[in-house]
């Protein structure tokens, strides 16, 4: 074993007394990997990779441990809300910040990392608008003012940003300098460019969960009315103006029961829904009837906006969307109040996918509101300063409590804590070399494994590489070497994957092929009953036209150990005899209410597209909000001759669209 020592490689003394307790007799040693892309680095470059790999982890852990470094009252917004991290799963689409481009953008999430309450020290940050918590080593992405270059690009080592001058990097908590911003707010990249509904449909919706009454007692005759005050005689105007475009003109006396109008198959089809208009003392009432009111009722049941009618909004609705609700509320300019905190977030929802900041906070009981409100503020502001200030304090303190982090593809996610919303970032020694990098070291207990029994009884070691970098055979003989080492001290003789302690990827699919094969010496870690592993994800938003068939694309490949993912970007073809067990999550929008969607796992001849059979098919109908979410099996054989696809098969007379989170995962084993 090539060893680097701790003072050799700069690493910074451990603190916790707590870390020493491990049992690594019951377990043995987990093999994992840090996660991120480095690429060719030459070994001069090792020892600062792995100062700053430290720095991304809690104080006093080697290089075996991962940053999961937010305390647990720190909220990620997924597509249907704010989720604690008791909530969050696998695979739920959550909002991150491409640190490239500047853009919000929706990605699955890669891994859920939790570890249990131990004494740590954290650093809080706390004033107007922000609240955080979060290990010194903690990562994030920031902007800070640069120096132009010849040809308009920032200062050496950023991007160019010919807008306003800033260069995109990453710091760390302790790090964070008096030129540094962090991001809490970002357009959302992800927005459909084409209107589903009307701008005259969004604004009612907008008067609708704002100003709007539910008559109780329900049944055919239950009316919707939708109020404003008659000395705003303007917004009165307003409402009038989006009634008359959505279900046309108000019809005099009682609402009759019709059918139709936008939310209930498109303007126009099957008579549009009545509205009157009345003076009721100080107010102007437009009355819905029971159908009208359910068009809206729909998209705000409750008088809750839904997730999914704000994610299809085009940037320009959502903007009228606030506006509006914003006027209507009344609550000061950028305010919004309201005593549902179902319906506050749903707006704050929105206004973060315009790419405004919005805080949310609760208002004392009154007189007037005896349960008290919920308020969302509303600013223009992109960026906060993290520095102490007056009405700012940055203090280290101790907390006992659990930690966690996410692992997301852009290796960002939008956070909240005590209502206050920002972008934040997330992280993943052997190095490619073969030099074993001194981390906790022996006695230790690690917090690396994702389980208390996993940390307690076995050893970690981290090779220093990522998805798409080469295992090198110097970095597996020295991983063999360190386990061996570690075997000889006292930990029992076994080895396993992070994988095998929790739903993880690490540590990729060549390096966990090689572990389960026992490491052999000479870096095959192929066995003959092996099996190959396919983990996929769509990636991007694909459309299935009227009456047509599409196979899926997989566009982003976690895990491909046998190269087994077709060219094509669809197919799994193999090149010998395999029986194939898959599992795929598939989410598509777009549908109409109780409309059906096909999905098949299909065989076809490995040179045409002819379909051979669909061993695995499943017709999915689309629930209320017009979405599918299904899981689908299967289990059959491949081979030179054969190749597996996922199509989604639509027999309806217009398009639907397969989201880019679709999901599959296959096991493909030899026969």
């Amino acid at each position: 074993m090539k060893l680097v020592t701790r003072k050799e490689w700069g690493a910074r003394p451990v603190t916790s007394p707590a870390s020493r307790n491990i049992s690594p007799g019951k377990g043995g040693v987990t093999i994992h990997y840090e996660g991120s892309k480095l690429g060719d680095y030459s070994h001069d470059r090792c020892p600062e990779i792995v100062r700053n790999i430290q720095r991304f982890h809690i104080k006093g852990r080697g290089w075996a441990d991962i940053a999961y470094c937010a305390d647990a009252e720190t909220e990620i917004l997924t597509e249907n809300g704010w989720r604690a991290h008791s909530a969050l799963r696998e695979g739920d689409l959550v909002l991150t910040l491409n640190h490239e481009t500047g853009l919000a953008e929706w990605q699955p999430v890669l891994e859920v990392c939790v570890f249990g309450a131990r004494d740590r020290e954290m650093i809080s940050m706390e004033g107007a608008g922000h609240s955080s918590l979060t290990t010194p080593d903690h990562r994030w992405p920031v902007e800070r003012p640069g120096r132009r270059a010849a040809g308009g690009t920032g200062a050496a080592g950023g991007p160019p940003e010919a807008a306003c001058g800033l260069d995109r990097r990453w710091a760390t908590t302790e790090t964070l300098g008096h030129r540094d911003r962090i991001p809490i707010a970002a357009p959302c990249a992800d927005l459909p460019a084409e209107p589903k509904w009307s701008d005259s449909f969004v604004e009612l919706v907008a008067w609708f969960w704002t100003r709007g009454r539910l008559v109780p007692g329900g049944g055919r005759g239950a009316d919707v009315t939708v109020r404003r005050a008659a000395g705003r005689p303007g917004d009165a105007d307003r409402i009038r103006a989006a009634l008359h475009g959505v279900f046309g003109p108000p019809t005099p006396g009682s609402p009759r029961e019709e059918t139709g109008g936008e939310g209930a198959g498109g303007e126009g089809t099957g008579g549009e829904p009545p509205w009157r208009e009345a003076i009721d003392g100080r107010e102007f009432v437009f009355r819905l009837s029971a159908d009208a009111g359910a068009v809206l009722a729909e998209q705000a049941p409750d008088l809750v906006p839904r997730h999914d009618f704000l994610r299809r909004l085009t940037p320009a609705q959502l903007r009228l969307f606030i506006d509006t609700s914003l006027r209507a509320c009344d609550a000061g300019h950028g305010r919004l109040a309201r005593e549902s905190r179902a319906a506050a977030e749903a707006f704050q929802f929105a206004a973060i996918l315009a790419g405004m900041n919005a805080s949310l906070t609760r208002r004392a009981p009154t007189g007037a509101h005896a349960d008290g409100q919920w308020t969302v503020r509303v600013r223009n502001r992109s960026r906060l300063a993290p520095r102490p200030a007056p009405g700012f304090t940055v203090r280290r303190v101790a907390h006992r409590g659990e930690v966690w982090c996410p692992r997301t593809p852009n290796q960002t996610w939008l956070a909240r804590r005590r209502g206050t919303v920002y972008f934040t970032g997330n992280t993943a020694m052997v190095c490619r070399h073969g030099y074993t990098f001194e981390g906790r070291w022996l006695g230790r207990r690690t917090a690396a494994n994702g389980t208390t029994a996993g940390n307690d009884d076995w050893y970690a070691v981290c090779a220093l590489m990522g998805d798409g970098d080469k295992v090198t055979p110097e970095m597996l003989a020295g991983i063999r070497s360190t386990v061996e080492y570690l075997w000889s001290k006292g930990a029992r003789d076994r080895v396993n994957g992070h994988r095998d302690h929790i739903s993880t990827s690490c540590p990729g699919g060549a390096l966990y092929k090689w572990v389960r094969a026992g490491m052999p010496a000479d870096g095959d870690g192929e066995e003959d009953d092996m099996p190959h592993i396919l983990s996929l994800t769509a990636g991007r938003d694909q459309s299935v036209a009227a009456k047509a068939t599409e196979s899926v694309e997989w566009h982003v490949e976690y895990d491909d150990t046998g190269e087994d993912h077709g060219k094509d970007g669809s197919s799994i073809s193999v090149g010998e005899s395999r029986w194939a067990i898959c599992d795929a999550l598939v989410k598509i929008r777009d549908v109409k209410p109780g409309d059906r969607v096909d999905i098949a796992w299909t065989r076809l001849q490995r040179d045409a597209d002819k379909v051979v059979d669909e061993p695995w098919r499943l017709s999915v109908v689309a629930g209320p909000n017009g979405r599918v979410e299904a899981s689908i099996g299967g289990q059959f054989n491949l081979d030179e001759k054969v190749r597996g696809r996922l199509r989604v098969i639509n027999g309806n007379d217009y398009a639907v669209v397969v989201e880019k989170i679709t999901l599959a995962k296959v096991a493909l084993f030899k026969r």
